[in-house]
């Protein structure tokens, strides 16, 4: 007699965690999302008025990019995955 044992995996049990940090004011300072203790996805990050400073995406806990954001809500500069610097025209930024 044989007996067989067989182990599955269910993929949907991966450790997956949405996050949301808040101010004492009760607005969001940080959301995004964490699968297996990497950032995955959008992040994004505000400030204590509730208005976004910058938001990420992210690819198994590597950057792929960032998206800075003004007083005005405008798009300032950003980041790419090689960690090369983008200025939005537009803006009126002096760098």
């Amino acid at each position: 007699m044989f007996l067989l044992f067989f182990a599955f995996s269910n993929v949907q049990a991966q450790s997956k965690e949405k996050i949301k940090e808040t101010f004492p004011n009760g607005k969001i300072k940080t959301q995004g999302t964490y699968l297996l203790n990497k950032k995955v996805g959008l992040w994004y990050y505000y400030d204590p008025a509730g208005w976004i400073l910058y938001k990420e995406k992210w690819h198994k806990g590597n950057l792929q990019w960032r998206i800075e954001y003004n007083e005005k809500h405008q798009k300032i500069r950003g980041l790419n995955a090689k960690g090369e610097e983008i200025i939005y025209k537009g803006c009126n930024c002096k760098n």
